[in-house]
């Protein structure tokens, strides 16, 4: 018994750690009234340069969103002035989200709240009209239309492909050519084009994680906790075969300090397998997989007190500020987040620890489907695409390149179902499953002439950035 009782205290000492490594993730900035939570990035010679115009483009950004447009055009360089001098000054606080290097230049992104009445106090002072938008001047509909929008304009300045510095960033390449073959007066060469991911791989994934933590109305992250026997009502002939899994919640109180609390659930996580596909079909429709959750039913009673409730009405003013038509079939739904409903999220699944092959599953609510869509096609963009081209180098003429069509998607659209008494799941959206590591590789042939294979020099490889990789 006591063999027994400690290894039950070394399991859950691991366990906790293994935990521990995702907490800091969970911890999000929280605007309180009269505040505004703005994300924003900033580029600079060494990374506290570019923390600094990353906190000035985040005041900058919510200054905009008070500012009249005509106004804005008077007077740009008095708005510009009063952000530079006094952008310290509106920041109650400030979260560094990710930091990258690219060449000679650093990368900086930052959550920051803003205090709002402090700076368009500090605006109307230098001869700035400012539009108040108050709870007394506008309808919560119309707020929550206006918040869809500015949370898909920030994604939108987030995640622009365009303004990444280097593509193949995730990236190692390698490239094996075999002897050419001659036939006639013509040469014909093969060869493999080969990527793996390296350790960018993963600081880019948390780098994501980190942003949208605080770009998403709400955050969820499920951790593996110790199985919980479980079984379905007496003389039934139903069967289910699952995991039990946690989510931990961490909420900043107005004293600034971090409350944690922990729930449960049960959570089928799907498979998703990477699959090389071309960019019509990366861009295009994915597979579906289905996300199924498990809540209150007619099991045992020792599992109804284990299980937890997530059965909630979906009112006509859920329905109203969704605007939604297709959400008018549901009356009930399987939610298990606290703030407003919303049915769009993204799931992002992640790593095996020691213990088991469950994964971690972090859920994030956004209230824009747009949103989603800009984040897909980013997930798409850099983890997905080997973004290479191999060179032929000659020594008279343009050298001849081979770039592959070639994506390993990841990612596949959510198709959800519930075990539950009365609700139905209405979550839509995608589901990223992060492998510990991709490898996927390229046939290359390509055909010469007797006089342009004389000219070959030599042959390599590198990452493309034109526009080939660029969603059209």
């Amino acid at each position: 018994m006591k063999n027994t009782f400690i290894i039950l205290l070394c399991f859950l000492g691991l366990t906790t750690t293994i935990m521990a490594q995702y907490d800091e993730e969970m911890i999000t900035l929280e605007a309180l009234e009269g505040e505004k939570k703005v994300i924003a990035d900033g580029y600079g010679a060494n990374p506290e340069l570019a923390l600094e115009k990353a906190l000035q483009n985040a005041v900058e950004q919510a200054a905009g969103a008070y500012v009249s447009s005509i106004t804005e055009i008077e007077n740009d360089e008095i708005i510009k002035d009063e952000v530079l001098s006094l952008s310290h000054g509106f920041i109650k606080e400030h979260r560094k989200l990710s930091e990258s290097k690219f060449d000679d230049e650093y990368k900086v992104v930052v959550a920051a709240i803003i205090v709002e009445k402090q700076m368009m106090e500090s605006l109307e002072a230098s001869g700035v009209k400012v539009k108040y938008q108050t709870s007394g001047l506008v309808s919560d509909l119309k707020a929550w239309d206006k918040m869809k929008d500015d949370e898909y304009n920030m994604a939108k300045a987030l995640f622009d492909v365009h303004e990444m510095k280097d593509y193949g960033i995730i990236w190692d390449y390698n490239l094996r050519m075999g002897e050419p073959q001659r036939s006639g007066s013509n040469y014909s060469i093969k060869g493999v084009l080969s990527a793996q991911t390296n350790a960018n791989y993963s600081i880019e994934f948390y780098n994501l994680k980190r942003i949208l933590s605080e770009l998403a109305l709400e955050t969820e992250q499920m951790k593996y906790q110790i199985p919980v026997a479980h079984s379905v009502r007496q003389n039934s002939t139903d069967h289910i075969d699952y995991d039990r899994y946690a989510f931990k919640v961490f909420k900043r109180k107005k004293n600034g300090k971090i409350k944690e609390a922990t729930k449960l659930i049960d959570l089928i996580v799907p498979t998703v397998e990477p699959k090389v596909n071309n960019k019509s079909r990366a861009y295009g429709r994915r597979s579906a997989v289905p996300l199924k959750f498990y809540g209150v039913n007619d099991m045992t009673g020792i599992m109804m007190f284990t299980f937890q409730k997530y059965e909630k009405p979906l009112t006509t003013q859920d329905k109203n500020r969704i605007n939604e038509s297709w959400l008018n079939r549901y009356n009930t739904v399987f939610d298990f987040f606290s703030k407003d409903y919303t049915p769009y999220i993204l799931v992002l699944t992640e790593g095996e620890n020691l213990l088991t092959n469950s994964k971690v599953v972090t859920f994030y609510k956004f209230m824009n489907p747009k949103t989603l869509d800009v984040v897909r096609e980013y997930i798409t963009f850099l983890f997905e695409a080997a973004h290479c081209k191999a060179i032929f180098e000659v020594s008279d003429g343009e050298n001849v390149e081979f770039i592959p069509d070639a994506f390993l998607t990841q990612y596949a659209e959510i198709q959800s179902s519930v075990w539950s008494t009365n609700a139905d799941v209405a979550y839509r959206g995608y589901i990223f499953n992060k492998l510990p590591a991709l490898d996927f590789q390229f046939e290359i042939t390509k055909q010469f002439t007797e006089e342009e294979f004389d000219k070959i020099q030599s042959i390599t490889v590198e990452p493309f950035k034109g526009e080939q990789w660029m969603k059209k």
